[in-house]
């Protein structure tokens, strides 16, 4: 841990080391930037909303409601059951195919093919045996395409609990009945799938931005910012893989922290330049209204404190740069976000 911690310093050493000076220049000569007016992207058509997915979303706020009922049986899809199981390939247990109180949701494809369907229909305190057979490519070579039997124990059924007009009250939704429920559900869907294909649409014209604009100069209190923030953001999975911040960011994005953060500096400085340009920039009324939203999405109610908490973890001045940077990009996108 201590080699990592020194990895660390030693990194926003170097790239402190390597800032530009010159704080007194205007910022749009501290980036070249090309022609963005040119910058062309595909547009991104928002996923359809099915009627499996107003299901899904439905069962995840009846779940959240922890009022699950235990039952008898016969266990039936989307219960949630407890089980044991041994499987065996020509009478003999395989490594991997035991396992005692196993939690599993039927009809959630968590297992190969055929084993959630074979305990459908089956009680509490019932021991049965289901064959089945590997995929051809599963992962493990030596039972894939082989045909195996699964004696399981079903010791406990967990059920949701009834989707009525009276539970609505206890999910928290403005409809008062299912109905009302369902056609709501479907329309948040809607609408969060229409803002993520705009999201991406804008991080398309981003990337474009960053790829006819070069970093001229690095100013520092910036680039330590950018270094800071990026590291903090990166450390929990190179903690988690036991890689050092370097070997962990090579990993996932191909590249070096300090290309990754040059990378990071020129998209800010590029966004500054066009909003500038184009006389975009995010209102205080646009500003606040956003941090509520966001607070609210994480059930706060304290705004402010959820503001200093956020820009405690994000960085000071984060939110604004994002909303900055969401204004730009779409500029960019143009047509694409018609």
């Amino acid at each position: 841990m201590k080699k990592r911690v020194i990895g660390l310093l030693m990194i926003l050493c170097t790239i402190t080391l390597l800032a530009g000076c010159g704080n007194d220049k205007k910022e749009n000569k501290m980036v070249e930037v090309g022609d963005y007016k040119k910058i062309k992207v595909d547009k991104i058509d928002a996923l359809k909303v099915t009627d499996a997915d107003v299901e899904a979303a439905i069962r995840s706020d009846l779940a959240s409601l922890n009022k699950n009922t235990s039952v008898n049986g016969p266990a039936a899809k989307w219960d949630t059951v407890t089980i044991d199981y041994v499987g065996k390939l020509n009478g003999v247990a395989f490594s991997g195919g035991t396992a005692n109180d196993q939690q599993l949701t039927l009809g959630s494809g968590t297992y190969i093919d055929g084993f959630e369907d074979g305990v459908i229909g089956h009680s509490v305190g019932e021991t049965f045996d289901i064959k089945l057979t590997f995929p051809k490519n599963y992962h493990n070579t030596g039972l894939a395409g082989k045909e195996v039997v699964f004696t399981i124990t079903l010791d406990k059924i967990s059920r949701l609990p009834e989707l009525t007009d009276e539970i609505l009250k206890d999910i928290g939704t403005k409809a008062t009945t299912v109905a009302e429920y369902r056609e709501l559900c479907k329309k948040e869907m809607e609408v969060s799938n229409l803002e993520t294909a705009k999201s991406e649409m804008q991080e398309k014209a981003l990337d474009e931005l960053v790829k006819i604009s070069k970093l001229k100069q690095r100013p520092e209190d910036r680039l330590v910012r950018i270094t800071r923030d990026f590291v903090y953001q990166e450390s929990y999975g190179a903690i988690v893989n036991n890689l050092s911040i370097e070997e962990s960011v090579k990993r996932t994005y191909g590249k070096s922290v300090k290309e990754m953060v040059d990378e990071l500096l020129t998209k800010e400085l590029a966004v500054e330049y066009v909003a500038e340009k184009e006389n975009l920039f995010v209102s205080a009324k646009e500003y606040d209204e956003q941090v509520a939203k966001m607070a609210a999405s994480y059930g706060e109610t304290d705004v402010d404190a959820f503001e200093e908490s956020y820009e405690m973890i994000y960085g000071e001045g984060y939110i604004r740069r994002m909303m900055l940077q969401e204004k730009v990009g779409a500029f960019l996108a143009g047509d694409a976000m018609k």
